[in-house]
């Protein structure tokens, strides 16, 4: 109620830091249009965020906490498409990242002006550090119909296979605790669109998508 940039407890500090580079290039070969790029990301994220420790109501522990988070990850792909003016579009993608994700936690005491100011206790049960990998296969096509003059359909679907590979650190080898995983996910999207023009000034569309998206490593522990 005071201003939108007060903050329920702190500290709240976020720091990121994410150069990118990409290429992309295309070539006319006899009316079929051939395209691609390619990119390169690596993110290095930091997080120290002041919380209350809800184990207090239960438990006689320290009411707060101060968790600290650092991840590292490294994102790179590639993608290639060929189309004809105006109609037909077919192409296919594979994108892969490796991410290395640390988390700690440390007891602390709420202050008066909200802060939490840490004791020198480590809570170990919140302790994270996790190595993951993800790779994603994409093949997709769109096509456009001409039903009549000014009524057009366009047809599309993309078909996503990612899989997710997790290694905890601290508790390897899987079994009760450990963030360990390999998981699977793959699905075909469809969409649809029309359009009608019946004339130089009225313009209709109507469309249909769906589409998904895998959860990262660190969403998956």
């Amino acid at each position: 109620e005071r201003r939108y940039a007060s903050v329920y407890t702190k500290p709240d500090v976020t720091r990121n830091r994410g150069p990118l580079l990409t290429l992309a290039g295309s070539h006319d070969a006899a009316g079929v249009l051939l395209s691609g790029n390619a990119y390169y990301r690596h993110i290095r994220t930091s997080t120290v965020n002041g919380d209350l420790n809800d184990d207090a109501l239960v438990d006689d522990a320290p009411n707060g906490l101060v968790k600290r988070t650092g991840s590292t990850q490294t994102s790179a792909g590639l993608s290639g498409q060929a189309s004809r003016a105006g109609a037909l579009a077919a192409g296919a993608a594979f994108d892969a990242s490796r991410v290395d994700f640390r988390q700690s936690a440390q007891f602390g005491t709420v202050t008066p002006d909200r802060g939490i100011a840490p004791v020198a206790v480590f809570d170990g049960a919140r302790a994270v550090d996790l190595g993951g990998r993800t790779r994603t296969w994409s093949v997709y096509a769109m096509d456009t119909l001409r039903l009549r003059d000014g009524l057009h359909v366009t047809l599309s679907g993309r078909y996503n296979r990612t899989a997710v590979h997790n290694r905890d650190r601290i508790h390897p080898g899987g079994g009760s605790g450990s963030l360990d995983g390999d998981d699977r996910y793959g699905r075909f999207n469809p969409a649809a669109g029309i359009t009608w023009s019946p004339s130089r000034t009225l313009h209709a569309y109507a469309g249909y998508n769906e589409g998904m998206r895998a959860p990262t490593a660190i969403e998956l522990t």
